[in-house]
This record gives structure tokens, C-alpha cells and sequence, in this order.
């Protein structure tokens, strides 16, 4: 089975990601702050927290301001912090949204849930727009990537059940 996770099959283009470990100095984005300078490692710890506040709130509604707000930090600045990655904050969270919601469809102990469940589950509250988005995404519904996970895990299963 060949398909892409993290990027679009259609366009070749792998799905934007953000080097979390490496101090935002040490990347090659453009714009990127020098890596001697404190605040470069500053702006890494922040963009960590930042991205750390983002994965324990994904089911919500996440705007910049609510972000902000937790972190003590202004919402220019936290779109700051993403520019110097060479991305957006809601580009960020989309694809962060996207990468659970492909973990958990396929994950085993997720099977019995709707795709509906997960989609809303990882903040998208529009069914529709999740479809798209992920098709879009991955060249492939939610719904084909968790029968072509599943189904080979469920034969394996069986097939040990039935030796055991």
C-alpha cells in the first residue's frame, strides 16, 4: 500500500511541520532569527509552549487571542512566532488537527467511533470541511484510509485468534 501521510499526494508537497527541538536561529526558514542570539532561543521556548498549549487544546476552538491569553503573550506575537517558521498559526493548527485525526482513525482501540466523533473530537466543526480537508490532504476520505488500515489489521487478528 503506498500512500502519503504528511503531504499531498496530489501536489507532492509534504505538509508544512514546525522542528520544535531545533531553536528557531538553527533552521533554514527564512527569517529566522540568528542562532547566537538570546532571544532566538527565547522565541524556540515560546514557540514551544505556544505549540504545546495549541496539542492540549486541539478540540477547541483555538484563536490566536484565546492562545495568547493563556501564554501571557500578544496575538501579534504569536503569529510572529509561526512567520519565523515559515507557516501560520491556523496552518499549523489544520495540520496538527489533521495528523490526530489520522492517528486516532487509525488506531485499533478507535474503531468503533465515527468518523463524525473524531472530526469533532479534534476541533472541526463542520463535518463537511473535514472531508474536504483531509481529501484534500491525504488524496484519500477519512473513511478509505481507516478501511485500508483496518481491514488488514482486523485479518491479522483473526488469523492469530484462529492459530491460538
Amino acid at each position: 500500500m503506498s500512500m502519503t501521510i504528511h503531504g499531498d499526494p496530489a501536489r507532492g508537497a509534504a505538509a508544512p511541520r514546525l522542528n520544535l527541538e531545533a531553536p528557531i536561529g538553527q533552521q533554514s526558514e527564512i527569517g529566522a532569527a540568528k542562532a547566537s542570539s538570546p532571544r532566538c532561543h527565547l522565541g524556540a521556548t515560546r514557540l514551544r509552549a505556544v505549540a504545546a498549549d495549541i496539542m492540549q487544546h486541539l478540540g477547541e476552538e483555538l484563536t490566536i487571542a484565546a492562545v495568547a491569553r493563556r501564554q501571557r503573550i500578544s496575538g501579534s506575537y504569536v503569529r510572529k512566532l509561526f512567520q519565523r517558521q515559515g507557516t501560520r498559526y491556523r496552518e499549523f493548527v489544520l495540520n496538527q488537527r489533521l495528523a490526530r485525526a489520522v492517528a486516532m482513525l487509525t488506531e485499533p482501540s478507535q474503531a468503533d467511533r465515527t468518523i463524525a466523533s473524531i472530526a469533532f473530537e479534534v476541533g472541526f466543526g463542520d463535518l463537511s470541511y473535514f472531508n474536504r480537508t483531509f481529501r484534500r490532504r491525504y488524496g484519500t476520505s477519512p473513511s478509505q484510509l481507516r478501511r485500508r488500515i483496518m481491514i488488514p489489521l482486523m485479518l491479522s487478528a483473526r488469523a492469530v485468534q484462529s492459530t491460538g
